[in-house]
């Protein structure tokens, strides 16, 4: 005995195009561009960048570990301004990623409220679904922004201390070698 053909009632079918229609999402465009701004932002590092390739010469050479005795005043005066000038320009690109990632925070909030409204006026399945993308799409978002400042201000924190840790071993240095074998001189 043959199957009989079940077809769907127009209300059922008119039920399943809106539970297959799309939502418009032009939040998705700006979500992406605020990242490439501050994928910019972080490549615009100066001193000691982030590539990883990079870095430890990078380092090595604004702190170096020996002090001969060949360096002169004026070469420590000039390392010296160096790694100043690398930690000032260090802190300058955390605060520039600061500033964009705040700057970020009112774009986000009209995204946030776009999505939103798309999502409880969402009309199926499908756009119920898009909605919750746009909204984790959203969250990984500024997750990476969190990820990008944490990275810029640990990079700031860290040629800080190493400035700082570099000065203290020159002084060290020039100490030694002030005082020699350690016999002060005496007057007779």
């Amino acid at each position: 005995m043959p199957v009989p053909l079940l077809r769907a009632s127009p209300v059922a079918s008119a039920a399943q195009a809106k539970n297959l229609s799309r939502i418009d999402f032009r939040e998705l465009q700006a979500l992406t561009q605020t990242l490439q701004q501050i994928d910019r932002l972080m490549g615009q590092a100066q001193g000691i960048g982030y590539r990883v390739d990079q870095v430890d010469s990078e380092f090595k050479r604004l702190f170096p570990q020996s002090f001969g005795q060949a360096l002169t005043t004026n070469d420590l005066v000039v390392g010296a301004r160096a790694r100043l000038d690398t930690s000032v320009a260090a802190f300058n690109q955390t605060m520039r990623v600061q500033a964009q990632v705040v700057g970020n925070v009112a774009a986000d909030t009209q995204a946030l409220a776009s999505i939103m409204a798309k999502s409880q006026g969402a009309e199926g399945g499908l756009q119920a679904q898009q909605a919750t993308n746009q909204l984790l799409a959203l969250a990984a978002k500024q997750q990476f922004q969190i990820q990008n400042l944490m990275a810029a201000q640990y990079r700031a924190e860290t040629l800080e201390a190493s400035r700082r840790a570099q000065a203290e071993a020159e002084a060290q240095a020039a100490t030694r070698k002030f005082l020699g074998n350690g016999t002060a001189y005496h007057p007779r």
